[in-house]
């Protein structure tokens, strides 16, 4: 039995973007309230709370570009193109904020509100871009010939505003769990307020993107069995009915009931499972890759995909494709 070494790069990936979110996502997240505090001392101390770890933290988003340039070079040559604009700000967002921490440390009075000031906007800026990477990952890149074939702006939708939105708040409530933490008195008891209108918000911006991406890929949508068994006479289009039978969503992914419930268990836990991260994944291991399937497929699918099919198969849209 032979290692699939894609498989192992791309749960490497996975526990590299999954370790950045965790970690520097707090980090992030304290930043992003530091507006919200009531005196400069309660700066200082947020700030001395994540000063042992910030910049080590950071090492996972490395690990992660890095291991993507390394492991999938296509993947990362047709995404890059794509994403440039908001990567860019992400990373002079997060050298802003590495400069303003420890600007901020040693500067005086006047200087400190400006380096205090530089430091909550870059976090919120770099959590804001990445958001909307992550947005403009999960609706798909155009592509032609195995390269990027859409527009430079095609990252900006309100689908990947959405997404950002919802990044912000998960940072915010990871930043104020951390707090509850590591602080006590007056601050940690704000945290704790932080925390509780956090929960919520993190939790509404969850649904509605969860349901945001039923709409832009119509694949989960019919893996759901938002679409019926029955044409619509006038447009031709499958009538939306909720919630479908097993043979009934079994025919509409064009799978039998027994292989659909087998190779699918995730797709019935829980809706977000069949967004943002794992839909390419399964969607792959189901059948072979069609011409209009989204580019992300090379990436969670990654060389596994590519390396059993042409490059026009596995993501290399041409105008079908995922735009």
């Amino acid at each position: 039995m032979s290692l699939d070494l894609p498989l192992i790069w791309a749960a490497i990936l996975a526990i590299a973007v999954m370790m950045y979110v965790m970690l520097d996502g707090f980090d992030l997240g304290v930043g992003i309230l530091f507006p919200f505090t009531g005196s400069p001392a309660e700066r200082d101390l947020m700030m001395a709370s994540v000063a042992p770890v910030w910049d080590g933290n950071e090492t996972w988003l490395v690990l992660g570009g890095g291991g993507l340039f390394a492991a999938f070079p296509f993947a990362y040559a047709a995404l890059l193109p794509a994403l440039y604009a908001p990567v860019i700000v992400m990373l002079l967002a997060l050298i802003l904020r590495g400069v303003a921490f420890e600007f901020r440390l040693r500067a005086r009075a006047r200087g400190k509100a400006l380096w205090t000031a530089a430091f909550a906007a870059g976090s919120l800026v770099a959590t804001l871009a990445q958001g909307l990477v992550l947005g403009g990952f999960i609706q798909g890149v155009t592509l032609k010939d195995g390269q990027f074939a859409g527009d430079p702006w095609d990252w900006l939708s309100p689908y990947s505003a959405l997404v950002a939105a919802g990044l912000v708040a998960g940072y915010a409530l990871l930043g104020a769990g951390w707090l509850v933490w590591r602080t006590e008195g007056e601050l940690q008891a704000r945290a704790r307020r932080w925390a509780w209108i956090a929960v919520p918000a993190v939790a509404v911006l969850l649904a509605v993107v969860s349901f945001a991406t039923l709409l832009v890929h119509p694949e989960v949508a019919a893996r759901w069995g938002w679409r019926g068994c029955r044409r619509s006479p006038s447009s031709g289009w499958r009538a939306w009915r909720w919630p479908p039978s097993a043979s009934c969503a079994a025919r509409t992914a064009g799978r039998s009931p027994a292989r659909w419930w087998s190779s699918s268990p995730a797709t019935w836990a829980w809706p977000p499972a069949s967004s943002p991260m794992s839909y390419p994944m399964r969607w792959t291991s189901g059948r072979r890759p069609t011409p209009t399937m989204r580019s992300p497929c090379c990436w969670w699918a990654g060389a596994s995909c590519c390396r059993r099919s042409s490059a026009t198969a596995c993501g290399s849209t041409g105008s079908s494709g995922a735009r």
